[in-house]
C-alpha cells in the first residue's frame, strides 16, 4: 500500500459531480428532472418543508430532499431552518427566475400533451 488515501471506487457522491460540472452543468443537470421543475413551481408562493413538498409526490420524503438539495447546488433554491424543519423557497435573480419560467412552459406543454392524449383516446372509443 501506498499510505495515501485510497481512491473512492463506484459512483461519485452529487458533490463530485456537482464539482465536476460546474454552475452551469448543475444549473442543467438541476432542471433536468421533470420533479425538480415541479418543485420550482411550488416553492413559487413559499417556503414549504420536505413533507409538504412530498406530499405532491409519489417519491419518498429522502427522494424529495436529494432533488431539494441538488437545487440548491445549481443555486436556484435556498434553505433555512425553521425549529426541527428546513423551510426551502427561490433564489432571487436571473438564474431562479428562468428556471421558473422554463418550468411553467414545462408543466403547460405537459398539461397540452396529456389534453391531446386523452382527445385521441376519445375519439377513438368513439369509433370502435
Amino acid at each position: 500500500m501506498t499510505g495515501g488515501v485510497v481512491p473512492r471506487v463506484g459512483r461519485p457522491r452529487n458533490a463530485e459531480v456537482a464539482a465536476r460540472e460546474g454552475p452551469q452543468g448543475r444549473l442543467i443537470r438541476a432542471l433536468g428532472h421533470r420533479t425538480r421543475r415541479q418543485i420550482l413551481l411550488l416553492l413559487e408562493h413559499g417556503g414549504p418543508a420536505v413533507h409538504e413538498l412530498a406530499a405532491h409526490f409519489d417519491v419518498s420524503r429522502p427522494m424529495v430532499s436529494k432533488h431539494l438539495r441538488i437545487l440548491v447546488q445549481a443555486g436556484l433554491v435556498k434553505a433555512r431552518t425553521a425549529g426541527r424543519e428546513r423551510r426551502y423557497s427561490l433564489r432571487r435573480g436571473a438564474a431562479a427566475s428562468t428556471a421558473l419560467e422554463l418550468a411553467r412552459a414545462d408543466e403547460k406543454h405537459h398539461d397540452t400533451i396529456k389534453r391531446l392524449r386523452t382527445h385521441l383516446e376519445d375519439r377513438s372509443h368513439d369509433d370502435a
